[in-house]
C-alpha cells in the first residue's frame, strides 16, 4: 500500500513539472513573439578611450600615439546621423531622417546616446553616419532643427564653418608641446592642435570637392555571445560601442601632430584623417530588455 502512495506521489510531482515546464515554454514564446507593427527603444551608445587609457578633458593629463607624441584633449565633439539596423535575412529599417541627427560632445556624458524608435525585431547590424549627409547640409534653415539648429543655445555649438558652407563632422583639439610656434603650428604659443574635418561633396559638379562623410557599419555578430540588439514595445536595447580616439592618430593613415597640427578645409590632409575614423568604433557589448536609462547610466 506505501508503495502504491509512494509511486502515485512521484507520478504526480513528475506531471506536475512536466505541465510547469510547458507553461513556462508557452509564456516565454509568447513574451518573444516579434510585432513588428510595434515600437520599442534603440539607442547607440559612445564611449570613449584612448588607446588602453580611460578618455579626459584635462590639459594636465598627456596620451602618448605611435609617433611618441604626448598630447591632452581639450575638445571631443561629432555628429552621428542616418541611422539603420538591419536583420540576418538583410531587411532593413531606416530611422527617420529628422529623428536621426545626434552631436555627441565628449564632455558631456548625457550625449553619448543616440536613442530612438524602431520596429521590434533582433537586429544583427548597425549603421550610421559620421556627419551630416549632403541632403540636410542644402537645406532652408529652418528645417535645420535639433543639434543642427542655429539658434544660440540650442543646436549645433560651433560645429559649422560660418566662413564657408557646410558642418564640422568631427572637432578634435588639444594641446601638445610637439607644436612648433610659427605660422604652420600655432603662432599663439598655446601649443595647439586643431583637427575640423567636414565636406559633403559641394559644388556637386566639381569631382574633385572635398566629400568627407564616412557610413560606419558595425556587425553585432562578431562578438562573442548573443550581442544583437533585441528591441521589443516598452523596452530599450542599447549597443554599447568603445571609441578608441587615440585611433586618429596610430589608425591605417598614421597621424603626426608635429608635422601637421591644424587640419580643417584641406582635402588630402582631411581625407586622412578621415579615413581613420571607420576604425575608432569596436562594438564592446549590448544591453536588452532595459527598463529605465539608468540600468545603462550606471554602467
Amino acid at each position: 500500500m506505501r508503495e502504491k502512495m509512494i509511486k502515485r506521489d512521484w507520478k504526480s510531482i513528475l506531471i506536475a513539472c512536466i505541465t510547469f515546464c510547458l507553461l513556462l515554454s508557452a509564456c516565454k514564446k509568447d513574451d518573444d513573439i516579434i510585432d513588428e507593427n510595434k515600437m520599442g527603444e534603440f539607442s547607440i551608445e559612445f564611449d570613449h578611450i584612448v588607446g588602453e587609457d580611460r578618455f579626459y578633458i584635462d590639459p594636465t593629463y598627456l596620451y602618448r600615439n605611435a609617433k611618441g607624441e604626448q598630447f591632452s584633449i581639450r575638445i571631443l565633439m561629432y555628429y552621428i546621423s542616418n541611422i539603420k539596423l538591419y536583420k540576418t535575412d538583410g531587411s532593413s529599417y531606416t530611422v527617420p531622417q529628422d529623428d536621426s541627427y545626434f552631436l555627441v560632445n565628449a564632455d558631456d556624458r548625457t550625449t553619448r546616446f543616440t536613442k530612438v524608435r524602431v520596429p521590434e525585431g533582433d537586429y544583427t547590424k548597425v549603421e550610421f553616419m559620421i556627419g551630416v549627409d549632403q541632403e540636410r547640409n542644402m537645406m532652408p534653415m529652418e528645417r535645420r532643427t535639433g543639434v543642427l539648429s542655429f539658434n544660440p543655445g540650442e543646436g549645433h555649438a560651433g560645429m559649422f564653418w560660418t566662413w564657408s558652407q557646410g558642418y564640422i563632422f568631427f572637432k578634435l583639439e588639444g594641446n601638445s608641446d610637439v607644436v612648433s610656434d610659427d605660422q604652420q603650428g600655432d603662432p599663439t604659443g598655446n601649443k595647439q592642435f586643431k583637427y575640423h574635418i567636414g565636406g559633403f561633396g559641394y559644388p556637386f559638379d566639381d569631382p574633385e570637392a572635398m566629400n568627407n562623410i564616412k557610413v560606419i557599419s558595425v556587425d553585432l555578430t562578431k562578438t562573442s555571445g548573443d550581442h544583437l540588439a533585441h528591441v521589443r514595445e516598452g523596452l530599450r536595447s542599447n549597443v554599447h560601442l568603445m571609441v578608441d580616439v587615440m585611433q586618429i592618430f596610430n589608425g591605417p593613415n598614421q597621424w603626426s601632430i608635429a608635422n601637421k597640427p591644424n587640419v580643417m578645409f584641406n582635402k588630402e590632409d582631411s581625407g586622412k584623417i578621415a579615413g581613420n575614423f571607420a576604425s575608432l568604433f569596436t562594438h564592446d557589448h549590448s544591453e536588452n530588455y532595459v527598463k529605465s536609462e539608468a540600468e545603462l547610466s550606471a554602467n
